[in-house]
């Protein structure tokens, strides 16, 4: 059973310029309580939402802090879209990401991607594009140490712009031609769901998806809000859970929750200690079932 949870990279250091941190302080006092409250409750890998200007200094910080209280971690990447200087930037910025977590001997570290945004008019153009950056980016920053995952994404359209790989068969493509022995996919339950609620596919992913699903982002979802703790929205968790496991997964099963999300953040902690135990107890539960098959 491995659990694991989502921060921003600048909330874990406690930097005071985050946008992010306004909301995380009023659900905790210091990222050495968010630390200490993770590992207490059993989480083992903490995936680090990175910042467009990631700093040698600040990540390393960062690795060393994870790796002196016993944690694993992953990165969630920024988006290739717009992102400053363009795509040879950003094949700079993941080759400075892997060089420096070379340091800190993990093994195996999962790398979450997305499909790009744009205001193409033709949508296969959009996709084309996002397979030619993914191509780059598996040939060109490759090694070992990363596990390149594929998210499936919301289609919100956002100052005109629509993303891609938003429907399970449109990740599919897109993994399938970038190469599956290179990249995976991380399934985001509430991204997903959300999709199957607005008429763009089905509720539980085609057998060839959940086959293909390396790491998972797990939150709840409802009203259009993503990012819920466990129990306040509608997604069918449990179900979820069971078709992987059907289906070989042996990943991360990765809670990706948000105080700004709730109304009331000073209770984040309780709402997340609520989801942690709660999806343990479904694993446990899960795995007993398929045991006795």
């Amino acid at each position: 059973m491995k659990i694991g949870f989502a921060l921003y990279l600048d909330v874990l250091l406690g930097l005071e310029f985050s946008p992010k941190k306004s909301m995380w302080e009023r659900a905790c006092t210091s990222s050495r309580e968010l630390l200490n409250w993770l590992k207490k409750e059993g989480i083992k890998n903490i995936e680090l939402k990175l910042p467009v200007e990631l700093g040698s200094n600040r990540i390393r910080m960062a690795l060393q802090l994870l790796q002196d209280n016993g944690f694993y971690y992953s990165f969630h990447a920024p988006g290739m879209t717009d992102f400053p200087g363009g795509m040879d930037n950003y094949l700079r910025y993941l080759n400075q990401l892997l060089n420096i977590s070379r340091e800190f001997n993990q093994q195996s570290i999962f790398v979450v991607l997305h499909g790009l945004s744009g205001t193409v008019s033709n949508r296969k153009e959009l996709v084309a594009e996002s397979k030619e950056r993914l191509r780059k980016i598996v040939t060109q920053v490759n090694d070992s140490h990363f596990r390149y995952v594929l998210e499936n994404l919301r289609d919100i359209n956002s100052n005109g712009k629509r993303k891609c790989g938003t429907s399970y068969t449109e990740v599919l493509e897109i993994q399938k031609d970038v190469g599956r022995e290179h990249i995976g996919i991380c399934w985001d339950f509430g991204h997903g769901y959300s999709q199957a609620e607005h008429g763009v596919h089905e509720r539980i992913p085609p057998l060839e998806f959940l086959e293909q699903v390396w790491h998972t982002h797990i939150h709840d979802y409802r009203d259009n809000v993503t990012h819920l703790p466990l129990g306040h929205g509608v997604v069918p968790y449990q179900l979820y859970i069971q078709k992987l496991l059907e289906a070989g997964f042996d990943g991360i099963y990765n809670l990706e929750l948000n105080p700004s999300r709730v109304n009331d953040p000073e209770n984040f902690l309780k709402y997340s200690t609520k989801s942690i135990r709660l999806l343990k107890l479904i694993l446990m539960g899960v795995e007993s079932e398929n045991e006795n098959f």
